[in-house]
């Protein structure tokens, strides 16, 4: 474990980076950072308990963040500040301001991740446009927050055979939920194929 440093772990200027089954908690910034260090790999990692992010990936593209946890952070669970064409998936973010956040990022890919009680919001989009949300687990009271410049991206696959985050057997959007049950997707009846895309 590391802990009570400025960041837990920091790449800088550094590509094809492998880090595997770290844990970075009580950091003063962040867990992780990866500034303007490309195509690494960050999987099964923890950052918990940091003063800002638990993973910020900065000016840095082609990296694949994978079944990393991030959970009581201060501010962001993940954040992609002007970060572009990375893989987010299947990572558990719980607990944080913000689950995940995106500043000036595009063309990212964001796909399986669990993201739950976070108090701001789940998602965070701020000039971020051209990003693939789909098949990601949503139970936040805000789920989705967009700052003043609001670009469009896409926020489902067409429908896929496959698990889906709720093990159901087809792709297709996002699962919206809300502690209290009210969720879109908890009060909206699921189809024939056992879930319901928005």
């Amino acid at each position: 474990a590391i802990l009570n440093g400025l960041n837990g772990i920091g790449l800088y200027s550094s590509s094809m980076n492998t880090l595997f089954n770290n844990t970075a908690e009580l950091n003063r910034e962040n867990g992780f950072l990866l500034e303007k260090s490309n195509n690494s790999t960050l999987t099964s990692n923890t950052a918990r308990g940091n003063a800002d992010s638990g993973f910020l990936v900065f000016e840095s593209q082609g990296d694949d963040l994978t079944a990393n946890a991030a959970s009581g952070n201060g501010q962001n669970g993940i954040w992609l500040e002007g970060a572009s064409s990375n893989d987010v998936t299947r990572n558990v973010v719980s607990g944080n301001h913000v689950g995940m956040r995106l500043d000036d990022a595009s063309r990212n890919t964001l796909g399986g991740n669990t993201i739950t009680g976070n108090s701001v919001a789940g998602i965070r989009l701020e000039n971020s446009g051209d990003n693939l949300i789909y098949n990601n687990y949503f139970n936040n009271w805000d789920n989705t927050e967009f700052g003043t410049s609001v670009l469009p991206n896409t926020w489902n696959v067409p429908q896929t055979y496959g698990q889906n985050i709720i093990g159901c057997s087809y792709l297709g959007g996002n699962y919206w939920a809300r502690p209290d049950g009210t969720g879109w997707s908890q009060v909206t009846p699921v189809n024939e194929f056992g879930f319901t895309s928005a």
